[in-house]
């Protein structure tokens, strides 16, 4: 059964719905804020994998999940660099026609507009987010409506679909948007929940080349399959 995502972060996603994608099928500007405008891998290896886990680690992953792939950014890494099979969803119909244009082999992913049941019958080794969860922030429910989908209710939703030993991570804006700070997200999503898990790193950090702005890294193992 499908879970459809309510944009509760008020993303005009009807802009999607124009002409941009047919007159510069080059440059994603139609995406609005969801996504950088160039479609270029993020430095996701050195920082978060290679360097905390090593490359067996990464070459050992059969299956990631992404929370609001975009344009493909972070695919190309996962697609082109690893054997693993990638898995993602993003609520812009925009964002997944750039995907397409990627040119990826179709066999070595499924994307989505939604938490589909072929994205929730998946077993990850990695579930991870960037610059997504701090866009959607959270509801007046606080994560419990199972309705609202918001970044609680996600994490909720998808933790299941985590192997035991297999890593959440978030890197997130400090603040953004409907109240998000990643410390509560993780005290409803986790704390509250009494999931099983292990946070193994939080860090606030500036990007190279940005204006400083505040980020926060969440690294979370899943210790007991629940």
């Amino acid at each position: 059964m499908s879970s459809k995502l309510m944009n509760i972060s008020g993303i005009p996603y009807e802009r999607d719905i124009d002409d941009s994608f047919e007159k510069h099928p080059e440059i994603p500007n139609s995406v609005l804020n969801l996504r950088h405008m160039h479609m270029t891998p993020t430095n996701f290896r050195q920082p978060l994998f290679t360097e905390h886990y090593g490359e067996k680690f990464v070459d050992s992953c059969k299956k990631v999940l992404e929370i609001g792939c975009g344009t493909g950014r972070n695919a190309q890494f996962w697609i082109n660099e690893t054997k693993a099979k990638y898995f993602a969803f993003d609520t812009s119909p925009t964002s997944l026609k750039y995907f397409e244009k990627m040119g990826f082999p179709k066999r070595r992913y499924y994307t989505s507009l939604e938490m589909d049941e072929m994205i929730m019958k998946q077993k990850y080794d990695i579930i991870f987010s960037t610059y997504v969860l701090n866009h959607i922030g959270f509801s007046d429910s606080g994560g419990h409506d199972p309705d609202a989908h918001d970044s609680v209710s996600i994490t909720n939703k998808l933790w299941p679909t985590l192997k035991e030993g297999g890593y959440w991570l978030s890197y997130e804006l400090h603040h953004g948007q409907n109240k998000w700070k990643p410390d509560v997200w993780y005290q409803r999503a986790f704390v509250e929940e009494k999931k099983s898990n292990e946070l193994l790193r939080t860090a606030e950090d500036v990007i190279e080349g940005c204006e400083p702005v505040r980020h926060n890294l969440y690294i979370i193992r899943k210790t007991k399959e629940t």
